[in-house]
């Protein structure tokens, strides 16, 4: 979910993926698409790009761990590399979830 910070005639002037004080409301897709086409310049794009892709992975990983789990697929078979980021980001979701439970999930 993506979050805007607001001018006071509550246009949007910044985009998150983590609520604020100065972002917590939850942006439309139509929202979304309006600050796109009046945002300039593929910098734009590509930093909204960026904070979807986070959520994405989470997703794709969540999605892997359930499959995995439910023997659907093993882990072995995914590619070394996946299994390696896989379980670089595991570990430091686990090494987050010891330090600040609330925090873990949030962030990665």
């Amino acid at each position: 979910m993506l979050f805007a910070k607001r001018n006071n005639d509550g246009t949007i002037i910044s985009i998150s993926n983590t609520p604020s004080e100065a972002n917590q409301e939850p942006i439309s897709e139509s929202e979304l698409a309006n600050f796109l086409s009046a945002s300039s310049g593929p910098e734009s794009v590509q930093r909204l790009l960026t904070l979807l892709d986070a959520g994405t992975i989470r997703v794709l990983e969540d999605l892997i761990n359930l499959l995995v789990r439910k023997n659907v697929i093993m882990f072995t078979e995914l590619p070394l590399e996946a299994q390696q980021k896989l379980g670089e980001r595991s570990l430091i979701r686990e090494q987050l979830q010891n330090n600040n439970p609330m925090l873990a999930d949030d962030i990665i």
